[in-house]
Parts: structure tokens; C-alpha cells; sequence
């Protein structure tokens, strides 16, 4: 019983090995094929290679499932052997039949385990694949996030630079002003200093003559 579980085939005492019959294995892959189809309905949100890495985990999950299946049926017919030991001509045709269906379904799992040895090889190199394509990802997306700063700290630079030549051209334009505001003050001192000599020169024309006018009146008297 130890040795059916260890290598996978059930015998019975007189040596003969049982397997289950192809119905069985109808239903087996069919729940394969229900299985690996529900993996693709899976991989419709994966990339095509990651999704491919998925399919292939399910296919393994899958023949582990029809490994254990087929121990269990192996075991029912061993024991179902022990209890009809008839020997009849029509039950060894149909273990002669049941065998060779075993050998070439044995060596349909031996193409399939030598097929995924190496597809779990392709999956390790795109997995690898994967891995570098997301780094050179994430280097591209640290180098566009290290430009739109840049980019942000030439336009606040830009910015400041305009905000300092307008505050320049403000003040300029104040000094202007004031420059004009001083030569207008100018020019009112220089119209009130006309205007103050003006009058002082009045001043000493009419002192003037009245001075004459009174030397003249001294002199007639």
C-alpha cells in the first residue's frame, strides 16, 4: 500500500496494476481544461507573460490534483480486486486495456514534466525579463520626476526674475517721477527767487525816486 502512494501505480497480490478507466480521465481533464480555463479568464488583467507564468502554475496545480486522483482510484481498484479474484478473460483484457492506457498516459506525463522543465526555465528568464523591464521603468519615472522639478524650479526662477524686473522698473519709474517733481520744484524757486528780485529792484527804483524827488524839492526851497 506504501509503495502504490510512493511510485504512483497501485497492485494488486497477483502483481497486476490498475489504473481507472478513460471515463475517469474524461472527467479528470475535463476539470483540467475547466481549471486552466478559469487561469485565462485570470490572466485577461496580467501581462501576457505573467499571465503565461500563471497558467503554467495551474497546469502544475492541475496534474498534482490528477496525481492524487488517480493514486485514490488505483487504491478503489485494488481493493475491488481483492474482493472479485475471478480471474475472468474479460476483467484481464480490460486490466491489459487499463494498463497500456497507464504506460502511454505515464508517458504523456513524462513529456509534459520534460515540456515544463522548460517552461519554468522561459518563465525564470522572463521573470527576469519582468524585473528589469520595472526597474528601467522605475529609473525612467524617477528621471521624469527629477525633470518636471527641474522644470519647476526654472519656472519659479523665471518667475522670481520677472517679479524682480518688474519691481525694478516700478521703482525706476517712481525715481522718474520724483526726478520730475524735483525739477519742477526747481523751477518754482527759480521763478519765486525772478519774482523776489524783481520786486526788490521795484523797491529801489521807487526808493530811488522818491529820493530824487526830494533832493529836487530841497533845491527849491
Amino acid at each position: 500500500m506504501d509503495t502504490s502512494y510512493s511510485s504512483g501505480r497501485s497492485q494488486s497480490p497477483t502483481g497486476t496494476v490498475f489504473l481507472p478507466p478513460p471515463i475517469m480521465w474524461n472527467s479528470l481533464y475535463k476539470q483540467a481544461e475547466m481549471e486552466v480555463q478559469f487561469l485565462r479568464e485570470e490572466k485577461k488583467t496580467c501581462t501576457e507573460k505573467e499571465a503565461h507564468m500563471l497558467e503554467l502554475r495551474g497546469k502544475d496545480r492541475t496534474i498534482r490534483n490528477q496525481k492524487k486522483e488517480m493514486d485514490r482510484l488505483q487504491v478503489s481498484l485494488w481493493e475491488e480486486e481483492k474482493k472479485k479474484r475471478d480471474g475472468g478473460t474479460e476483467k484481464d483484457e480490460m486490466i491489459e486495456q487499463l494498463q497500456s492506457e497507464t504506460d502511454h498516459l505515464r508517458a504523456l506525463l513524462k513529456d509534459e514534466r520534460r515540456r515544463r522543465r522548460v517552461e519554468r526555465g522561459i518563465m525564470k528568464e522572463w521573470k527576469a525579463e519582468i524585473l528589469r523591464l520595472r526597474e528601467a521603468e522605475s529609473h525612467r519615472e524617477a528621471e521624469r520626476q527629477r525633470e518636471a522639478e527641474r522644470s519647476s524650479e526654472t519656472e519659479r526662477s523665471r518667475e522670481a526674475e520677472r517679479a524682480t524686473e518688474w519691481e525694478n522698473q516700478r521703482k525706476m519709474q517712481e525715481v522718474n517721477r520724483l526726478k520730475q517733481l524735483l525739477e519742477l520744484l526747481m523751477v518754482d524757486l527759480q521763478l519765486a527767487h525772478v519774482r523776489h528780485v524783481i520786486v526788490i529792484i521795484k523797491r529801489q527804483c521807487i526808493f530811488t525816486r522818491l529820493k530824487m524827488n526830494g533832493s529836487s524839492m530841497l533845491t527849491q526851497c
